[in-house]
């Protein structure tokens, strides 16, 4: 089982961040001002990416699964660092979005129908800022459940840039990969198989010229017993993903927006 850490979140001038905190015993409180991250820091992306002129499509796929009820009650995490970007980047014409979530199953919003979608990614996934306005508000009223399948969701990613139409505009892809722990589809070795996955994820962007990244979120409380293996797993996807992985667990002074741990592809951070 997973125990809950307070989330609190703050408000910063120009830009809302989430500040993630540890719990209240005492060495939690000393993780909490003094903190060793365990891999290494994300970078602070945030400037690249308000001035970065790349069409990107920025593809959130976030963990639904049973264990979400503890570990990020009402989705709390998951929605509000969403909603915090969207809110900052919204007039950017050169970015668009997309939304899934998964658990046993995974689903993702149809841009068209304004609805989640289970059977099959559907065509047409790659929306405004409102449109994932829509799929925030809809996912809040899903409730969490089951387990946590990596292998659907990440294999539903490589399906929506492989379909995704190319007329005249090349696109790079951005994903943001959201969990609170271990795959449960996947058997050891684990993070080969995950490793994999996200190659493909890669590999589908550049077989019709384009590029993209994965970047990591890992939301597991630090005194899971699980805690250091979902670690290990989802930092080693952000590096074969050519993106960051930060860890709730220790967030920086002010707290960490979605904006500073994307990385575009092809630039470096400032």
């Amino acid at each position: 089982m997973k125990f809950l850490y307070l989330v609190i979140f703050s408000t910063v001038i120009a830009c809302t961040k989430v500040n993630f905190t540890a719990g209240t015993t005492e060495n939690n409180q000393q993780s909490a001002t003094q903190p060793t991250y365990p891999t290494t820091p994300p970078q602070q992306c945030a400037g690249t990416i308000e001035k970065t002129t790349e069409n990107l499509r920025i593809i959130f796929m976030v963990d639904n699964s049973g264990s979400t009820l503890e570990t990020d009650p009402s989705q709390l995490v998951r929605v509000q660092t969403i909603r915090d970007f969207l809110a900052k980047y919204q007039s950017k014409i050169n970015f668009t979005y997309s939304f899934g979530y998964f658990s046993d199953e995974t689903s993702v919003f149809n841009t068209t129908t304004q609805k989640f979608q289970s059977s099959s990614v559907p065509q047409n996934v790659f929306g405004t800022a409102v449109d994932i306005a829509q799929a925030l508000k809809l996912f809040t009223k899903v409730s969490p459940n089951g387990a946590t399948n990596y292998e659907p969701a990440l294999t539903a990613v490589q399906s929506m840039i492989v379909q995704d139409p190319h007329v005249s505009t090349p696109w790079n892809y951005v994903l943001i990969f959201m969990s609170d722990g271990q795959p449960t589809d996947i058997n050891d070795p684990v993070v080969p198989t995950l490793e994999g996955l996200v190659t493909n994820v890669l590999n589908a962007a550049t077989s019709h010229g384009d590029f993209a990244t994965s970047s990591m979120v890992l939301f597991d409380p630090i005194d899971d017993p699980q805690y250091r293996s979902s670690l290990v797993n989802l930092s080693s996807m952000a590096t074969k993903g050519k993106g960051q992985f930060f860890d709730t667990n220790f967030p920086p002074p002010g707290g960490l927006a979605i904006d500073d741990i994307i990385s575009v592809p092809g630039q470096t951070c400032q």
